[in-house]
C-alpha cells in the first residue's frame, strides 16, 4: 500500500499523511460487525449505527 505524504515548506520537519491514525487491524473486522448490526437490526426496527447525514 503507497500513502502519500506532503510536506510543508514551511516546516520541513512536519509531514501530514492522511488517514493513518484511524486504520488499525482492528479496522475492517469492527467496521464488517457494525454493518452487520444494522443489516441485523433493520427488520426488529433498530435504527441505523453510526449515521452520518
Amino acid at each position: 500500500m503507497t500513502t502519500t505524504a506532503l510536506r510543508s515548506p514551511r516546516a520541513p520537519g512536519v509531514v501530514l499523511s492522511p488517514r493513518v491514525g484511524g486504520v488499525t487491524r482492528e479496522t475492517p473486522v469492527r467496521i464488517a460487525l457494525a454493518a452487520g448490526q444494522n443489516v441485523a437490526g433493520r427488520p426488529a426496527g433498530d435504527p441505523h449505527l453510526d449515521v452520518v447525514n
